[in-house]
């Protein structure tokens, strides 16, 4: 599973094993496994059909909507 889906997150291998344990066990599990996952610059899932019309459909709305509406989060987990 891990080699075919490379883009599956700690926590989503996690459900998919239904294991209740923390994420860190996860990591410490598939880095004893033999598996580095490196990250790159840019997601392999900007390739996909669906995440490209989706991309161009925010860029194109971006021009549309004034600055002084948006607000943009930080996520620091």
């Amino acid at each position: 599973m891990l080699k075919k889906d490379v883009d599956l997150t700690l926590e989503e291998i996690r459900e998919r094993f239904n294991k209740k344990c923390s994420l860190v066990a996860i990591h410490k599990t598939i880095v004893k496994l033999g598996f580095v996952f490196e990250k790159t610059l840019k997601a392999s899932k900007q390739e996909r059909k669906d995440i490209k019309i989706q991309r161009e459909l925010w860029s194109k709305y971006q021009t549309t909507v004034s600055a002084d509406r948006l607000i943009f989060l930080m996520s620091l987990a």
